[in-house]
């Protein structure tokens, strides 16, 4: 963006330009050449040249601004906002109809107005500069959906894990509560043997000894 503006303000000889794009609720300065910094202005989506821009207008000069203002769909101190800086020109930045930021120009060096070959050769460079903002939005999104399924998929991981070594201590608690009740089951399993036993010689008395020792 910087790169941009020092060569448009060089070689069209324009006394400065900013260059802003949509962030939030309005669009905000991301670069500017020859305008001081306290200069600069946010213009909020809701004002009247960035809807007419967004509505179709191909370029707003200051004479469009004026007839704006006569018509009552700028007001006085929408206007003297941007007199104060003497904006000459806005032009849309517009990528699959929809805008996605403007370029402010000042006043030429030579105090002359623009020509239509001036706003020609800055229309068609707003169209690449947009597609080019867009493109470099659409890779942003891009890469960061993808980091954000490969820290899912990472995720995903990491719980299996968890999950394998919870089966594991699962599989070795199963095991040692299988043997600790077989002790004591194949004891008892012993002692019924040995009832049955006596019970079938009518040993009443080995029964009840073996009965008590159990």
């Amino acid at each position: 963006a910087h790169t941009i503006l020092d060569d448009v303000t060089d070689k069209m000889h324009i006394r400065w330009a900013v260059l802003s794009l949509e962030q939030d609720e309005g669009f905000y300065p991301i670069a500017r050449k020859g305008l001081k910094a306290e200069q600069q202005f946010v213009l909020r989506k809701e004002h009247p040249v960035l809807q007419r821009l967004a509505a179709g207008q191909t370029i707003i000069t200051i004479d469009v601004m004026r007839e704006m203002l006569a018509q009552g769909t700028l007001s006085q101190q929408q206007f003297d906002e941007l007199m104060r800086i003497n904006s000459r020109m806005i032009i849309p930045l517009k990528a699959r109809d929809g805008l996605v930021g403007v370029l402010v120009m000042g006043p030429k060096l030579s105090q002359q107005n623009y020509s239509q070959d001036d706003e020609v050769i800055l229309t068609t460079l707003s169209n690449q500069v947009a597609v080019a903002i867009d493109n470099a939005r659409l890779y942003e999104a891009v890469q960061r959906e993808l980091a954000e399924r490969i820290n899912a998929e990472a995720e995903r991981e990491k719980l299996i894990a968890q999950l394998r070594a919870k089966n594991t201590e699962l599989e070795s608690f199963t095991y040692t509560v299988s043997h600790d009740l077989k002790a004591p089951l194949l004891t008892i399993n012993g002692f019924l043997g040995f009832l049955e036993k006596d019970a079938l010689a009518g040993d009443a008395e080995r029964m009840r000894s073996e009965e008590h020792t159990f």
